[in-house]
């Protein structure tokens, strides 16, 4: 699931602007995939464990200065609040929610003719009990 321009962030209580996007990324983290003894393709495959990613890719900018000192560190659990719609209306507003431990966090510069400066939070969703969906969803 990819989120652009969302209408709000919070990342451990702190509400991140400027915020591009969030990515949401489902993978396999276990495969079992299975071949006969007729062919070269397989006959069976299950995913019995899987990994949710969350990747949140902020502009930095003069509004978001306030946020350079509240540094997230890897292996900090944190909660995260996604707020989205599908326009400024509040139409069909979703708020997804989850519990993460961070991953990394990158700070990116480009140069050349337009210089940007990003913050990439790289984040791993996990359940409360292995079962349920990391990642909770709610429409208003």
């Amino acid at each position: 699931m990819l989120i652009l321009n969302p209408a709000s962030v919070k990342i451990a209580g702190v509400e991140y602007t400027s915020v591009e996007s969030c990515a949401i990324d489902r993978t396999a983290h276990k495969e079992v995939v299975e071949w006969s003894d007729n062919g070269s393709f397989a006959v069976f495959a299950d995913v019995p464990e899987q990994k949710v990613e969350i990747k949140v890719t902020q502009r930095l900018e003069t509004a978001a200065a306030d946020q350079l000192l509240d540094l997230l560190r890897p292996g900090q659990s944190v909660s995260v609040e996604v707020v989205t719609s599908l326009n400024s209306s509040q139409a069909r507003r979703r708020k997804l929610t989850a519990t993460c431990v961070v991953r990394a966090v990158r700070n990116l510069v480009s140069v050349g003719k337009d210089p940007q400066a990003r913050r990439v939070i790289e984040l791993v969703a996990i359940s409360s009990d292995g079962s349920t969906d990391p990642v909770g969803q709610i429409d208003w």
